[in-house]
């Protein structure tokens, strides 16, 4: 367009046409699709530099227009995409390593669910110590996990339990378990197991497992007495599990009285270590929860996994 206004604008009859060909070199990125040939020839020479202009003013308003009106006009009906936010994680510094609570959709009951969240579930005091706490909000109840960023593999896992009301609640599942996402060798899960028992009609109160747990040997059910402090541990080696239970806080017994309880997995089925992680989990198991159960909480006042030799 610019290239024929110069061309016309070498005689002295279209010299107007010189200076409207600067102006349309400034303005043809927006009126590309605009060309000198599609106005008659009669009314391109009949016009004047001021009517030129006018035609070239309402053709860049109308490309402009099409710009903004054509991705509008094409989204029409259609149904709006609804924004995906991202929490951001929340990690917890516990006995010296770090943790993701975890954070999923309700069950599959409806009625419980955990929230990364809810600092009233899952918080570490101002000594150190992990406290998960199931409890009611609304509808709804609020539980509590939490997982090690760490893979450990091999060696001694222990755990120092507090438990304020000294009793296990039959209703509350609290669970220390290895967890791999992938399902080889059944998750390499090997869990501690305490309370959950009030559908089951059992005196035991607490178990031992590795899964899948339903093969023989892979389950010992044993009964916690009532008392607050606890500590709970398992060794985990290539060919045995070795789980202990003992009154009090501590890593040895001085006295047969002190013992739980303590149970040995050897032979077939013992899981190799892999990209497992260690979880600290509170909630209702597979159970429903009754209509007047009160919160529960437990305390963890200390993590602890030394390498095997």
């Amino acid at each position: 367009m610019a290239g024929e206004l110069c061309s016309m604008a070498s005689t002295r009859q279209h010299a107007e046409y010189a200076e409207y060909a600067e102006y349309a070199n400034t303005f043809a990125p927006c009126i590309s699709n605009f060309e000198m040939h599609d106005l008659p020839v009669r009314a391109r020479k009949s016009m004047n530099l001021q009517q030129l202009h006018h035609v070239f003013i309402v053709t860049a308003v109308l490309s402009a227009s099409m710009v903004v009106l054509v991705p509008f006009l094409a989204r029409r009906g259609r149904k709006p995409v609804e924004p995906v936010i991202r929490r951001k994680e929340r990690i917890l510094t516990f006995s010296g390593y770090q943790w993701l609570v975890e954070e999923t959709a309700p069950d599959a009951s409806g009625v419980s669910t955990f929230s990364s969240h809810d600092k009233a579930s899952v918080w570490i005091d101002y000594v150190g110590h992990l406290h998960l706490k199931c409890r009611r909000e609304g509808r709804i109840w609020r539980t509590a996990e939490i997982s090690c960023l760490e893979s450990f593999g091999h060696g001694r896992y222990e755990l120092r339990v507090e438990i304020p009301t000294k009793r296990i609640s039959p209703f509350c599942v609290f669970r220390a378990f290895t967890y791999d996402p992938l399902s080889e060798h059944s998750h390499r899960e090997i869990d501690i197991q305490l309370g959950g028992n009030a559908e089951q009609g059992r005196t035991s109160n607490a178990r031992y497992g590795i899964s899948p747990v339903d093969d023989a040997g892979h389950r010992f059910r044993f009964r916690q007495p009532d008392m607050e402090h606890t500590t709970h541990s398992f060794e985990w080696t290539p060919k045995a599990v070795w789980f202990q239970s003992f009154v009090g806080h501590r890593s040895f017994v001085d006295s047969p009285d002190q013992v739980i309880a303590f149970y040995g997995f050897e032979g077939e089925g013992i899981p190799p270590a892999g990209n497992e992680r260690m979880h600290l989990k509170l909630d209702f198991g597979a159970q429903q929860p009754p209509a007047n159960l009160q919160e529960i909480e437990f305390i963890v006042s200390g993590f602890s996994f030394t390498p095997m030799n």
